[in-house]
């Protein structure tokens, strides 16, 4: 039991400066950073979330399952593999590979009819020097 033997506990008395009225302080994020840094976490880059991506795209369904159920694998692989599970696993796949190598291509023209559009480049004056003596 928490606080040890409930026959020697002491309650506060009235007015204890002890008491914390308050609570237990709110987890900032910095401190959660902090502890999760101390216990050898340390933050994904950019690079290994695409590597990540497009290795789970090309594994098959079995490996993903041994991913789900090992308890030391990283939350984000975890959570990608489920989705690739499930019936919008191609959703997901597309997903992921836009975010890793981009959007294709998509080409729309509106106003020009496929003809080139002539470049309009506007000349503006040379700014004139002020003083910076008041003017009387």
């Amino acid at each position: 039991m928490p606080g040890g033997n409930p026959a020697k506990l002491v309650p506060f008395k009235k007015g204890d400066p002890k008491i914390n009225r308050n609570g237990r302080p709110p987890k900032t994020v910095g401190s959660v950073l902090k502890e999760l840094k101390e216990k050898g976490f340390v933050a994904v880059t950019k690079h290994q979330v695409v590597e990540t991506y497009l290795t789970l795209v090309a594994v098959n369904n079995d490996a993903l399952r041994d991913i789900i159920a090992d308890d030391h694998s990283p939350v984000l692989n975890k959570i990608v593999a489920k989705r690739l599970l499930n019936k919008d696993g191609f959703e997901i796949i597309e997903k992921m590979l836009d975010r890793a190598i981009g959007k294709a291509e998509q080409k729309t023209d509106l106003t020009s009819n496929g003809q080139t559009l002539p470049a309009i480049v506007n000349i503006l004056p040379p700014e004139v020097p002020t003083t910076s003596q008041p003017q009387e």
